[in-house]
């Protein structure tokens, strides 16, 4: 999930994220990542923030606590191995 002061900096981590996983809401993405491809996304995603005004967290969820998400109303179901959500 993020904040982003700048617009232009929030269209930029908003497009980067819809190329790694679903939009839960505005600011909060799930997203299928491998060890790998985290550590590629959170690099190029601190390179886009301004670390003075801008928050970026990243929080993993084991696969016991996935089994547990519960999805109501209009909430996407995204199947994934493992996720993260951003």
């Amino acid at each position: 999930m993020y904040d982003i002061s700048s617009p232009r900096r929030l269209a930029r981590v908003a497009r980067l994220l819809e190329s790694f996983g679903l939009r839960i809401q505005k600011s909060v993405f799930q997203c299928d990542l491998t060890p790998e491809t985290y550590v590629s996304l959170k690099h190029r995603l601190l390179r886009l923030i301004h670390k003075k005004q801008d928050s970026l967290v990243f929080i993993p969820v084991c696969s016991r606590c996935k089994l547990k998400t519960i999805y109501r109303g209009t909430a996407k179901i995204f199947q994934f191995k493992d996720f993260l959500i951003l």
